[in-house]
């Protein structure tokens, strides 16, 4: 089977976002209300929708530990809102700990709020006047943060549209966090791995970010092949700059290693990628291999049943998923071979922020200040982020709580 050009990609990608906008998924909660929250905060309701959702049913002690926990989230989350940002991320910051909590008493029926440990499982090491860019976390073990951080790994999944335009789902757990300890993290490391937070921190810091997104989409009916499309800002007028743009999403998502780039288009400004699910010898960009057709690029490979992936999960890693509703996914760049979860690590950036405006209010003051002395340089570059950040980790916590305790 020979590939066929880009024009039928940018096709068919184009046809699947239509019908991920046409099948909107009815009847999945998007993001729960004051109301959705304040209804689980009765035991009786929490301990109906737990068992629909999870399997099991709280006795009167968890059903009680979780809603107390849904009920302090809100509420910190509510005083959050209004807040100016002096104190904004410590609010935020206590209200995702926790809905952490209440995730974690959810998932795990083993566990009981007073059982759970009474420390974060995680400590600020940025130095004394570190800018904020270069604030800084370590992992520990048998905290708060490892509880939570196994429920999201866990649920850490792919969404796709299939071939009857229905939403499937393949698993793919992040590292669990006996994988974690000892890790460390600056909080512009973390920015870089928040989808949200791509463009901004791009323009921020005029680089690229550690997260992109992809199309991810079921094989055609023609070749039997998976495909992932990548939509890069980088023309690729030559196979050298296309080389360097192919590596890049190849360090973001290691798993794209294995798949080979069958044809390489161009629409709205981008250089549009091809990655099909074909096992491919040597070097799928060698000359020969990938031919320069005008400002396309096709493979000339020969494909054959032999070289199509069997079972596609073996082919996958964590750092295509999430735990998202949409077809277009995020793709996270593992950090020393850990793949963490997006919650994962917004918990681990608002914990160094409620710290700093805990601990160190005065470093904290000046970068809100937006000015500069004698005795330290201005540190509002990451103010937009910032900001952008606290919104983005309220809505996705929300949307976690959602799906997981009450999906319907």
């Amino acid at each position: 089977m020979q590939c066929g050009g880009a024009t039928a990609v940018l096709g068919r990608a184009t046809l699947l976002r239509q019908l991920h906008c046409q099948c909107k998924y009815k009847g999945v909660s998007v993001e729960m209300s004051n109301h959705d929250l304040q209804f689980l905060e009765s035991a009786s309701n929490l301990r109906q929708a737990v068992e629909r959702s999870q399997g099991w049913r709280p006795n009167a002690e968890q059903a009680n530990g979780i809603a107390a926990c849904l009920r302090q989230g809100r509420l910190f989350y509510a005083a959050g809102e209004s807040a100016p940002l002096e104190i904004r991320p410590l609010q935020i910051y206590y209200g995702t700990v926790a809905f952490g909590k209440a995730v974690s008493l959810s998932m795990n029926r083993s566990v009981a709020l007073n059982s759970l440990p009474q420390r974060h499982g995680i400590k600020d090491t940025s130095a004394a006047n570190a800018l904020l860019k270069d604030l800084s976390i370590s992992v520990d073990s048998g905290g708060v943060f490892q509880h939570f951080n196994d429920c999201v790994a866990s649920v850490n999944r792919l969404i796709y549209i299939g071939t009857d335009t229905s939403r499937e789902t393949f698993r793919l757990p992040c590292t669990p966090s006996t994988g974690l300890a000892g890790l460390n993290l600056y909080l512009k490391d973390i920015f870089s791995r928040i989808p949200d937070l791509q463009s901004l921190y791009e323009a921020t810091f005029m680089e690229r970010a550690k997260s992109d997104t992809v199309l991810f989409s079921s094989p055609l009916l023609t070749s039997g092949a998976w495909h992932i499309r990548a939509d890069d800002p980088q023309i690729c007028d030559d196979i050298d700059t296309l080389r360097s743009v192919v590596a890049r999403w190849r360090t973001l998502a290691p798993f794209l290693s294995q798949w080979t780039v069958t044809n390489v288009g161009f629409a709205w400004g981008n250089t549009v990628i091809q990655f099909e699910s074909f096992q491919h010898e040597g070097d799928d960009l060698a000359d020969g291999v990938l031919i320069q057709n005008g400002r396309d690029f096709r493979s000339a490979f020969q494909y054959s049943d032999q070289k199509r992936f069997l079972t596609i999960t073996d082919y996958l890693d964590p750092s295509l998923g999430g735990y998202d509703e949409s077809a277009n996914t995020g793709v996270i760049q593992p950090i020393e071979g850990k793949f963490l979860s997006v919650y994962a690590l917004q918990y681990l950036a608002l914990h160094l922020l409620s710290s700093l405006v805990r601990y160190r209010p005065a470093i904290w003051m000046h970068s809100l200040s937006r000015s500069v002395s004698a005795a330290r340089q201005a540190d509002d570059q990451m103010l937009a982020l910032v900001e952008r950040f606290l919104t983005t980790s309220q809505s996705m916590m929300l949307k976690l709580v959602s799906r997981i305790i009450r999906p319907d």
